[in-house]
């Protein structure tokens, strides 16, 4: 079920645990490098990748020949220390790529991505997504692009209120203006690398803070997270991902058959993503 986002107050205790946050877990912005810089495009992928040893999985590798099957220009940020082996590895792979340090979550990774795109493509329409998802397994643009919003989540639920869930997400119209609107979610001089932190001021508050300035919806929405509790479901309503930490966090949530039914459809995905590369000729 669809659901649009408005504006909404917070709590006086959850304000205060914000205000705790910010004082004691902000840290500055990880340093980053510009590998190979964005270019003027209507279009952008935006993926971001954790890569601490430097190493691009399969599924990684799975994911970009996905996404750039649908002809956007894609930009990966990736966090890593391991600048030459990470530049080397996923510079022939992409259209834009810069490497950060490690620490920051994704939140900070989709900022240093979002400003540099403001910065050299402003007015993009940018789809934000990490590695936490396997897929997509459908095709995530036409999906996102057929909703009528600003700012469009996939998923959304209301685990410590109701919020947009920040795994995928498209954002319209990204320049200069747009992100100062959002620059207390995506901020360019800080970052936090606490679970909490990273949950209260920026996950939990993108669509809120994001709905006082642009239309804000998402295409399903639940009580609770979706993608753990109802994953089968979703899928079968032409849901683009499955969640990596159903096989490895939250592997006891699902039953087994379910368990078995989301790997076949992911490994179907893959032989038909390969079938295609080998009849193309690459």
């Amino acid at each position: 079920m669809a659901v649009d986002f408005r504006t909404n107050g917070s709590s006086l205790k959850l304000r205060a645990r914000r205000v705790v946050h910010r004082l004691l877990d902000a840290e500055r912005a990880p340093a980053h490098t510009v590998v190979k810089a964005v270019r003027p495009s209507a279009n952008w992928i935006l993926f971001f990748c954790f890569l601490p040893d430097g190493i691009v999985s399969d599924d990684h590798r799975v994911t970009i020949e996905a996404l750039k099957r649908g002809g956007r220009k894609l930009m990966i940020v990736a966090a890593s220390s391991r600048l030459a082996d990470v530049a080397d590895r996923l510079e022939p792979l992409c259209d834009a790529l810069i490497v950060k340090q490690p620490q920051g979550y994704d939140f900070s990774g989709y900022a240093i991505g979002l400003w540099h795109i403001a910065r050299h493509s402003p007015g993009s329409d940018v789809i934000v997504l990490n590695d936490s998802v396997l897929g997509p397994i459908t095709d995530l643009a036409a999906l996102l692009e057929a909703q009528p919003w600003d700012l469009t989540g996939l998923t959304s639920c209301e685990t410590r209120g109701s919020h947009i869930q920040s795994y995928a997400f498209l954002l319209r119209g990204v320049d200069m203006a747009r992100m100062r609107h959002l620059r207390s979610v995506f901020p360019e001089t800080r970052a936090y690398s606490k679970y909490m932190a990273v949950v209260r001021l920026q996950e939990s508050r993108l669509a809120n803070v994001a709905a006082k300035h642009m239309s804000v919806g998402s295409i399903w929405h639940g009580q609770d997270d979706l993608t753990v509790f109802a994953p089968v479901d979703l899928v079968k309503m032409k849901f683009p991902f499955v969640k990596k930490s159903l096989f490895a966090k939250f592997s006891h949530v699902s039953a087994e058959d379910d368990s078995a039914f989301l790997r076949c459809v992911y490994d179907d995905f893959r032989r038909d993503l390969h079938a295609g590369r080998s009849g193309d000729g690459q």
